[in-house]
Order: C-alpha cells, then structure tokens, then sequence
C-alpha cells in the first residue's frame, strides 16, 4: 500500500526551553505524519529539559517517548551551534518543518528570511500563545486551560479549579498542527506558507461552544458539579455520566425505576435544570446497585446514551476496540509494546504505528 504521506521527509524539532504542551503537540503531528507514511526526523537538542525525578513522572516519560516516538528517526543529545548546523542540513532536504520558534531560526540564515536550499513545502510553528516571546516563560498547560475559559466548565464552584486529564489541548493543538501542514502542501507557489499553531487559541476553539454563548448575551456555563445538566454519579464500581436529551428523559425515568423521578418537579426540561442536584443524588441511588457492564447492557437494550467511565487498559481491551484492530503490538528494543493506531482507513487500509527507537542512555540511566 502506498501510503498518503510517502516520499515526505518532515524534520520535527522543539527547544528543550518550549513548554511541555508545545513538545507533546509537535511530537503528536509528527507522529500522525509517520503513521502515514513520512518519514520523520526528530532532532532532541540537548539542553534544559528537566529529567523525571519520581517513579510516576518516570512511567509517564516513557510511555510518552512510545506512543509520540513510533516510525521515527530519533536524533538525541545534540548541544548548541552543532544543533542549528543539524537542523539546517536537514531542513535543505525535508518537505517541511515541524517545531517551535528555535526551529525555525535554526533553519534561516541571519535575516530570518530565506530557508536552507531546497526549502521546505511547509513550515508549522507552534507557540504556546498567539504571539510567544522567547524572553518569556512558557505557560503550563494548566495555564492555558484557565486562560481560555476550558477549566469554567469542569468541577466544584466551591473548590479550586481541576485540570483536565491527560494532555487534551496539547494533542489537540498537535492535529492542528498536522492539518495546517497538509494543507500547507495542496498549497502552490514559491515561498512555503508558515502555520502557526497556538495552545491557546487551540483551547479557544475547543472551547467555542461558551464563547458563542456569551457573544449572543448568555451566561455561559460553569462549574456546577453535581447539578450539571449530564451528572457524573456512581455506580457498584465505579462511575457513569447520565447522559440523555429530553425526548429520553421517560425512558431514563422508567429505567431506573425510582418512583420519586416521577415527581412533577423533574417533569419538564426547566424543571429538571432547576433541581439538578437532588436528581443527581436519585440517578446515584438507582445505579449503586449496579455494575458498569450491567449499567451497559440497560443503556444498550433501552437506547440510552448512559456513559460508563473507563480506564485506557479496559478500553483497548473493549471487543468494538479489539474487532476494529484499534490497538496495536509495536516492537521496540525493550520487546512488544501496545499503541493506539490511527483511526482511519486508507483504501480499505490501516495504518499501524512504526516501530520505537530506543531510548538515550541517559534517559535509561534515570528511569533505572
């Protein structure tokens, strides 16, 4: 199969002084970019990048270094000027570039205006901020999610803000990053057009729904725990968020079977907004009784949208997950390991993750 992105050559590369969220974004897109065929140069310069100093910090850098590092030529350890130099021999030969401010001015000459010959069809910048000054230190990603209004929408009023799980505005900002060079290269003319990437308008658009809300004169919504239109509640092991849209709100009542969901208070949309918290507390009582699977065998034979809460091993080894080849054995020096794959097809084709380069020896070193 011959795959979308075959013959592109893609150098990736981030300062060790960009954020954590601007590295995990240029690593996600050039990930995507090797799955698909490219072949990815990931130059590591060496430099300020704090090591892991904990046990969980440690698992959390290896399993990143697997999942973003799949299909690619990883070239570590590099120091200053011979970084540059690195980073503009290879920029003369690649189709574009993918990183972060420093790679950029690593591969132009003085003036910042002409790219190393034989430039690149599409150079993606990425910043944490629309217009990221290299004097200033980079935000958190918990920053971001606080500046663009994401962190509003989650937990208690009465408590401190909770961040969002996972790396969600970094990856989300790494598929735009991948876009905005595919698209780069439908593009035709003589300069390569440069895609800026920003966390934060990232997390804008994640969070369009609420902007949009008060731009009409609403009041956006905002952290309400319990009393959420779709209430996150417990169940025999573990959690289950109550999802439903009015025209499902009598077969959830009857399906739970709690005689006081019949009151005439939760009997209309309005109603039921007004008393959110006391009907959150009646869903729990009904799904205490109940284990996640039951709770997903009711939801499938009365067609509800109910959502059981998962950990990332239960779902690979979910059968929809498993039947759709989802996860994938990968090799590596260390043996097998177990990555998610794209979730498209190609022709009828999947694409699965390349295999993983090893890890530097000081990175080895530290884990140990």
């Amino acid at each position: 199969m011959t795959k979308p992105l075959q013959g592109r050559v893609v150098l990736e590369a981030v300062s060790p002084r960009s954020s954590w969220g601007v590295r995990l974004a240029a690593a996600f897109a050039g990930r995507i970019a090797a799955d698909l065929g490219a072949q990815v140069i990931c130059l590591q310069p060496a430099g300020e990048a704090a090591l892991p100093d904990t046990s969980a910090a440690i698992e959390e850098a290896s399993a990143l270094h697997s999942f973003l590092c799949a299909g690619k030529n990883v070239m570590k350890g590099v120091a200053g000027d011979a970084a540059s130099t690195l980073a503009r021999e290879i920029a003369g030969g690649a189709n574009a570039l993918l990183g972060d401010v420093w790679l950029r001015n690593a591969a132009t000459d003085a003036l910042g205006q002409k790219l190393a010959a034989g430039a690149p069809r599409a150079i993606v910048q990425v910043d944490t901020l629309p217009c990221q000054h290299a004097c200033e230190p980079p935000a958190s990603e918990f920053t971001v999610e606080a500046e663009s209004g994401l962190l509003d929408l989650v937990g208690d009023a009465w408590r401190e803000p909770v961040r969002l799980a996972g790396h969600q505005v970094a990856y989300s900002a790494g598929l735009a990053a991948y876009t905005g060079m595919v698209a780069a290269f439908c593009r035709r003319g003589l300069r390569p057009p440069v895609v800026r990437v920003s966390l934060l308008e990232t997390a804008l658009w994640l969070n369009w729904k609420n902007l949009a809300t008060v731009s009409i004169g609403e009041t956006p919504a905002t952290r309400s725990g319990q009393a959420m239109s779709w209430p996150v509640v417990r169940c025999a092991d573990g959690w289950v968020a109550v999802v439903y849209q009015p025209h499902e709100w009598e077969t959830l009542r009857d399906t739970l079977g709690d005689p006081r969901l019949r009151d005439p208070r939760f009997g209309t949309p309005a109603g039921r907004a007004s008393h959110a918290s006391e009907l959150a507390a009646l869903f729990e009582g009904s799904l205490t009784r109940l284990t996640r699977d039951e709770v997903n065998e009711l939801a499938a034979r009365h067609r509800l949208p109910l959502g059981v809460v998962q950990s990332a091993g239960e779902l690979a080894d979910d059968p929809h997950y498993r039947a759709r080849g989802f996860v994938r054995s990968v090799a590596s020096d260390a043996g097998s390991v177990s990555l998610p794959r794209l979730p498209v097809f190609w022709s009828g084709e999947l694409f699965a993750p390349g295999r993983i380069p090893a890890r530097s020896v000081q990175e080895e070193e530290t884990a140990a």
